[in-house]
C-alpha cells in the first residue's frame, strides 16, 4: 500500500478523503473517479485528458444505465433512473450529457423529465472506454 503522502490529487494536493469509487480533495474541492495519484511517479499537474471527475463518471453510469435498459433507444423518464441516485442529481446528470449531445430530451418545457441517449451516446455507452486508432488497436493512455 502507498504511504498516504503519495496519494494525491490531479492538482498535485495531497489532503484527500477516499469516497466509495472515488475520493474528494479537500483543498481543490473537487470529487475524482478512481484512484489518486501517486505522487513519486506522477508529475502534477495531471492533464485533464488522465481523470474523470465524479461528477463527469456518474453522467457516464446515467448514460450506460439508459443503453442497457432500452437498447431500442426509447424515450424514458428520468424518475426511471432512480436506482442511479436522487431524482435531482439524475436530472443534473442529464443535463450535463445533454451538453456534451449524447442525450437529447423530448419537448421543449422544463417540465418534460423524457430522455434517450442520442446515436453518439449509445455508441459511447457501448464502447470500452478505452481509446483506439483506426486499426482497432489500443493506444495507451494516462495512468494514475
Amino acid at each position: 500500500m502507498r504511504s498516504a503522502w503519495r496519494r494525491r490529487c490531479p492538482q498535485g494536493h495531497s489532503s484527500i478523503t477516499n469516497r466509495g469509487t472515488g475520493y474528494h480533495c479537500d483543498s481543490c474541492g473537487e470529487s475524482y473517479a478512481g484512484e489518486p495519484f501517486d505522487a513519486k511517479t506522477t508529475e502534477f499537474p495531471v492533464d485533464e485528458d488522465c481523470y474523470e471527475t465524479r461528477e463527469h463518471a456518474d453522467a457516464e453510469a446515467v448514460l450506460r444505465a439508459m443503453a442497457a435498459a432500452y437498447p431500442d433507444r426509447e424515450w424514458t423518464r428520468a424518475s426511471h433512473l432512480s436506482h442511479l441516485g436522487r431524482p435531482k442529481d439524475i436530472g443534473c446528470r442529464l443535463r450535463m450529457l445533454r451538453e456534451r449531445g449524447l442525450v437529447e430530451k423530448n419537448g421543449m418545457g422544463n417540465d418534460s423529465d423524457i430522455w434517450r441517449p442520442t446515436a453518439l451516446g449509445f455508441d459511447v455507452a457501448q464502447s470500452d472506454g478505452l481509446d483506439r486508432d483506426s486499426d482497432g488497436q489500443i493506444v495507451k493512455g494516462c495512468q494514475p
